[in-house]
């Protein structure tokens, strides 16, 4: 048993030795590894810019107007002959596309009694959303005024 703590004793010796040895007499200190954290790199994402659609606006109900009182004339075709004459107020529905003719702009319509018919543009405005009852002015023209509104 005195040999295993002579053993044991140049063993610890031994280790203390080679420790001063490397430490230059003196006691290691161990130097500090860097610390590693993870970084976060915050990412800004761009504001989104709000779409605003394009607003266009097709309208399927227009009112006669703007005649002065003397009716618009719904006709066959565009600056054509003649179907009927409504009054101011009187809606129409859009069933077509504008056409140019006549140097005006003529709206392809279909009245209330269900005739359809081109009317210049220049006597149609938007109809509000709740129509009224709409009211022919008759084929009947006044001796004031022989040549209705186109």
């Amino acid at each position: 048993m005195t040999r295993q703590m002579a053993l044991g004793g140049s063993v610890v010796v031994a280790i203390l030795l080679l420790l001063s040895a490397c430490a230059g007499g003196q006691a290691a200190t161990p130097t500090p590894e860097p610390l590693l954290f993870p970084t976060f790199t915050p990412t800004i994402a761009p504001t989104p810019v709000p779409v605003v659609p394009t607003m266009v606006v097709e309208l399927d109900r227009l009112k006669v107007a703007n005649t002065g009182g003397e009716g618009a004339m719904l006709r066959k075709t565009p600056g054509g002959d003649p179907i009927r004459a409504w009054n101011d107020g009187t809606v129409m529905q859009v069933v077509g596309r504008t056409q140019q003719a006549s140097g005006h702009t003529w709206q392809n319509v279909k009245d209330p009694a269900g005739n359809t018919g081109w009317m210049a543009t220049d006597f149609l405005t938007a109809a509000p959303a709740a129509a009224g009852t709409p009211t022919a002015a008759g084929t009947a023209r006044p001796a004031a005024t022989p040549t209705p509104k186109r």
